[in-house]
């Protein structure tokens, strides 16, 4: 029962930093009702065996642990910087899987598709994120971004 609400925080938490960080003031258009117009996306369930098989992240922690968090982001948004730092010291004993997804602006799909295409992208968070919180903006995106890196980020996001 602990590691579910766990999990359940965590990704409350993750929701809720980047609900923060939208950039309009209105309701979002997955959260209003669907007009049954010929333009509206049907509204998909979705469940943590969903987000454990299709979402592409990395992980951080301890890849043994029993306890998964995960954990969907926005690399602009500066809340999901600090949650990043806030779980540093979990990862001694929880496996966080980082998703990122770009939400924010055109930068933060990029500076994710980097993150999912670094050889260590657990450092390159916490370079990414220490850039961040210092109003650097964020690493800087690659010029070798693979094509399926930039596709699970879209996907993410979805």
């Amino acid at each position: 029962m602990q590691r579910k609400q766990f999990l359940l925080a965590g990704l409350s938490a993750a929701v809720l930093g980047i609900s923060a960080c939208s950039k309009s003031d209105g309701p979002s258009a997955s959260s209003t009702p669907s007009s049954g117009g010929s333009g509206d996306q049907p509204r998909r369930t979705i469940s943590l065996e969903i987000v454990a098989n299709e979402a592409k992240g990395f992980s951080a922690g301890s890849m043994m642990s029993a306890m998964v968090a995960y954990v969907f982001f926005d690399p602009q948004c500066p809340h999901c910087g600090h949650l990043w730092n806030a779980s540093l010291p979990l990862q001694k004993k929880v496996r966080f899987v980082w998703i990122p997804v770009g939400l924010i602006n055109p930068t933060s799909s990029a500076q994710g598709a980097t993150l999912l295409s670094a050889a260590d992208p657990a450092q390159a968070m916490s370079e990414h994120e220490t850039s961040l919180l210092a109003k650097q903006g964020g690493i800087g995106t690659s010029s070798s971004v693979t094509d399926e890196a930039k596709q699970a980020v879209a996907a993410n996001t979805a």
